[in-house]
């Protein structure tokens, strides 16, 4: 019957949800996801250094920027042991 094929389809979606979470979870990593219109951040793993919610409310161009801005922050402070 049509509930029995949604019954289903939705416990293997259950299913696979778990899965994917156990992987982003296990993963050495972040994980990320953004929308390819505005590259608003739709999802971040648990392994950000930020808490979800203050990545969500940016974009993956302002991160990009601030990760690139600190980045050549360190460099130049570590310059001396280069």
């Amino acid at each position: 019957t049509l509930e029995q094929r949604v019954s289903e389809r939705t416990r293997q979606l259950t299913e696979s949800e778990r899965r994917f979470r156990d992987i982003v979870d296990t993963t050495d990593g972040i994980v990320w996801e953004a929308d390819a219109r505005d590259f608003t951040f739709t999802f971040v793993s648990r392994k950000a250094d930020a808490t979800p919610k203050s990545v969500l409310s940016s974009t993956a161009r302002n991160v990009a920027s601030s990760v690139s801005q600190s980045a050549l922050t360190a460099k130049g402070s570590s310059s001396a042991f280069s």
